[in-house]
C-alpha cells in the first residue's frame, strides 16, 4: 500500500526533478492541473492550487491583507489564544 505523503522517485531522481519542474512551470503559466497530463501526486497538485488561490508568488511573499489597526487587533487576538 502506498502513502500519498511519500514520493516515489523511480529510477532517475534528476529526471523526475526535471519532470516536476516542467509540470510546476506549466501550472504557474496556466493555473490548470489538466494541462499537467498526470504524473504529479494529488497532495502536490493540491498544494500548488492552495498556493495559487492564496496568491503566493513563486519567489515572494503573499500579499499583506492586514495593516495598522487590523494587524494589531489580529495579533492581540492570536496572542490571547495561546
Amino acid at each position: 500500500m502506498s502513502n500519498a505523503w511519500v514520493a516515489q522517485v523511480g529510477g532517475d531522481p534528476r529526471q523526475r526533478a526535471r519532470e516536476i519542474g516542467r509540470a510546476h512551470s506549466t501550472f504557474i503559466a496556466t493555473h490548470a492541473l489538466t494541462a499537467l497530463g498526470g504524473g504529479i501526486r494529488d497532495v502536490v497538485a493540491q498544494s500548488w492550487q492552495r498556493s495559487s488561490a492564496a496568491h503566493v508568488e513563486d519567489a515572494g511573499d503573499p500579499p499583506v491583507t492586514l495593516t495598522d489597526d487590523d494587524l494589531t487587533s489580529y495579533r492581540s487576538a492570536t496572542r490571547s489564544r495561546r
